[in-house]
């Protein structure tokens, strides 16, 4: 192609338009979008240091230019160079430009709001997380396993001690003691890590919504709860609540108090459904009464009254298990088998009834019945007969040392 196309083509100066095709150039002129247009530097010459544009470029935000080019390219082929000239040089509207325009800043601003956001969340980023508060994952080592650990005890501790801690403001005493026994178990001397205490106590609402759901179905289907109508439901679980009438296995003649089958199958469900589950593996269902401990047996029949209570109208209502609605009867029912333990002491009844529960449950597991008496301490008479056994004993290292006695005895071990 001739020089001269070549000059016209890449935006020559007003002058050689005018010589070119008698144009004046403030007529013919395209409307500049940078001063790099103008100036003696190609876009080769530009670096990211020098050019501030350059990363909107890399990104494909302006291409003006480049389309002016391909475009006059395409039409020298078949096209004289006066029109060439004219096509090329040809302004666009106002209005055109201006809408060009506005979009180009609107492409600039978005970027530039995109970056700073980018570059905010990488030095603000928070190392917990948008719930502020420590998972699991972000400790490491035997801190994990131990806390791993707690989490499980807690869980025990709660309905074993206190299934309401956050109201007795015991939860931060429950969460140390899981950690110092769950240390203890793995043989490993740590501190508690009190930046995990809200990783572990704040699962106690949770403890309860679970057993709670887990023992609708049950009590709906043991007290046989849906009546033909809403009259006749409501009219029983009125008779079930009056009286404590739902503790008894027969509920009409109120007989046989504490063994209504909705308690054990509770207790199975919620600790005991296999070998590995809480109940068969944590000894803290075992407590010093060799039996299932009186606060899980009194959270148990709080929760039978929480489901009960959703049936009041004759209809099925949900009834949040809170601590506000709860706690109370909790109390309740816990001083009440307290009292009933001290006023039938001499029959034993609670006792048997507890170990009951546990050998029942551990049975549902698959875990065998509990060995109770492991821990009892010898007495005098182990203690004199061992004496009298190792009196003239010589175990193996020892043997040769006595040779030729004929009134010692060598073992060899």
């Amino acid at each position: 192609m001739p020089e001269q196309d070549d000059r016209t083509l890449h935006g020559s100066t007003g002058t050689d338009v005018e010589d070119a095709g008698g144009f004046r150039a403030e007529q013919t002129t395209l409307p500049s979008k940078s001063p790099k247009t103008t100036t003696a530097h190609s876009e080769a010459d530009y670096t990211p240091r020098d050019d501030p544009d350059s990363d909107e470029r890399c990104q494909g935000t302006d291409h003006t230019e480049d389309i002016d080019h391909d475009t006059a390219s395409t039409a020298s082929a078949d096209l004289p160079i006066d029109n060439i000239i004219l096509e090329t040089l040809s302004a666009p509207s106002r209005s055109s430009t201006a809408k060009e325009s506005k979009d180009l800043k609107k492409t600039r601003l978005s970027a530039t709001k995109e970056s700073g956001r980018k570059k905010t969340r990488s030095s603000n980023q928070n190392p917990l997380g948008s719930r502020n508060r420590y998972r699991l994952c972000d400790f490491t080592g035997p801190t994990r396993v131990v806390l791993n650990d707690t989490i499980d005890l807690f869980r025990v501790f709660c309905v074993t001690k206190d299934p309401f801690p956050e109201v007795t403001g015991r939860q931060l005493r429950l969460a140390v003691d899981s950690w110092a026994k769950a240390a203890e178990r793995r043989g490993i001397q740590i501190a508690y890590p009190h930046e995990a205490s809200s990783l572990v106590t704040h699962r106690t609402s949770q403890i309860r919504g679970r057993i709670k759901s887990l023992a609708r179905p049950i009590v709906q289907y043991t007290y046989n709860v849906s009546g033909p109508s809403e009259t006749s439901t409501r009219d029983k679980i009125e008779l079930l609540l009056k009286d404590n009438s739902f503790l008894y296995s027969d509920t009409i003649g109120q007989k046989n108090i504490y063994l209504h089958p909705a308690i054990q199958e509770i207790l199975n469900k919620a600790w005991f459904t296999s070998k590995k589950d809480l109940g068969p593996s944590s000894p803290e269902f075992a407590d010093e009464e060799r039996g299932i401990p009186l606060p899980t047996i009194a959270f148990i029949i709080t929760i039978i009254q929480g489901s009960l209570d959703e049936w009041q109208s004759g209809t099925h209502r949900h009834v949040d298990f809170s601590a506000a609605g709860y706690y109370g009867k909790y109390l309740q029912n816990l001083d009440n088998l307290q009292q009933f333990e001290l006023k039938t002491k001499e029959e034993q009844i609670l006792p048997r009834l507890r170990r009951h529960l546990l050998r029942t449950a551990r049975r549902h597991a698959g875990a065998g019945e509990v060995i109770y008496n492991t821990d009892s301490p010898l007495s005098n008479s182990v203690v004199e007969s061992a004496k009298m056994d190792w009196k003239d004993m010589l175990l193996g290292e020892e043997a040769p040392l006595a040779q030729g006695s004929s009134s010692t005895m060598a073992v060899k071990i």
